[in-house]
């Protein structure tokens, strides 16, 4: 039996000063970071994407906004954040969804990878769901879906996502709320992402406010 140090383990909190905003288009492939404030309370920070949502076809509307962080990362993955959803929408009409990625890789038009998406709603629509990315624009496999206001999540709370090995295992506040085995993607990275459908100019409404990620 071996041993080793964890690689890796970074911990975001988006309470500083500055807002820090990681954006990464995957159709563009690119990856940045800004200091832009987001439209919240005094002392609080968001991170948010710039998707520009309405209601555009397939596959143009998947161009979810996707940060990755950069390095190697081991294999087995665990992503954790804080949401931040303020004007949520209770009529179903608009989607406000953030989302934690494992094992992702981006380059030009290709983004492969486990996306855990949460719709930042309560309302009986409401959903976490596992695809996997295939790698061209709005090519993806949907691993599991759920509906129900116990798969919806609200401001505050705590979302985690993680693979060891095969096994995919999210989390909301602690409680577990999907279990299921995938062996196609066997490395990448982890990161975030935000998707917007039905509506524009309200993508500061809803993000992330902490961020974690390890490979131990």
């Amino acid at each position: 039996m071996s041993l080793e140090e964890p690689k890796h383990k970074l911990v975001v909190w988006f309470s500083a000063i500055a807002l820090f905003l990681i954006v990464g288009i995957w159709p563009r492939a690119t990856q940045c970071l800004s200091l832009l404030p987001a439209p919240a309370p005094a002392g609080t920070h968001v991170a948010f994407g710039t998707e520009i949502g309405g209601n555009r076809p397939d596959p143009q509307k998947y161009d979810d906004s996707t940060a990755l962080l950069k390095g190697t990362w081991g294999p087995n993955q665990t992503v954790q954040a804080t949401v931040r959803s303020v004007n949520p929408n209770q009529d179903g009409k608009v989607w406000e969804e953030v989302e934690l990625r494992l094992r992702s890789s981006i380059s030009p038009h290709h983004c492969t990878g486990y996306e855990i998406m949460f719709r930042c709603s309560k309302i009986s629509k409401a959903y976490c769901n596992i695809a996997r990315w295939e790698g061209p624009l709005g090519k993806f496999t949907m691993l599991k879906e759920t509906r129900g206001s116990e798969y919806g999540v609200k401001d505050g709370d705590v979302v985690k996502a993680s693979i060891i090995g095969t096994i995919l295992s999210v989390y909301i506040n602690g409680v577990q709320k999907i279990q299921l085995s995938d062996d196609r993607f066997a490395s990448g990275n982890p990161g975030v992402g935000y998707y917007l459908e039905g509506a524009t100019g309200i993508i500061g409404d809803f993000g992330f406010s902490s961020f974690m990620a390890t490979d131990r």
